[in-house]
């Protein structure tokens, strides 16, 4: 399972751009071959629910996957999220920043 590390409010442009770099990220497969889209469905008891899924929150985890991975696969996932991976890495570093707090 899973749990909180941390809320926090963000602006709208940094949600949009890591929203659809999240969304890009959550189709490849991860850990044991399981897309972390799958992973982080929201389950209750035997029945998985696609209603209540997390729409409006990021994976930090997820998305520091982002800054790990090679330049031209950085590329490819901006591609299809229409985004800047500078942008990205950018945005995800003033987080890092602001989260140092807690």
């Amino acid at each position: 399972m899973g749990g909180v590390g941390a809320i926090a409010p963000i602006t709208k442009e940094m949600f949009t751009t890591l929203y659809a770099v999240q969304r890009q990220l959550s189709v490849l497969p991860q850990f044991a071959g399981v897309s972390a889209r799958d992973y982080r469905r929201f389950r209750s008891g035997a029945r998985t629910s696609q209603r209540h899924s997390a729409q409006q929150i990021l994976d930090g985890q997820l998305l520091w996957s982002f800054a790990r991975l090679s330049a031209p696969k950085r590329e490819k996932i901006c591609q299809g999220a229409e985004v800047d991976a500078a942008e990205v890495l950018k945005t995800l570093r003033q987080l890092e920043k602001a989260w140092r707090v807690f």
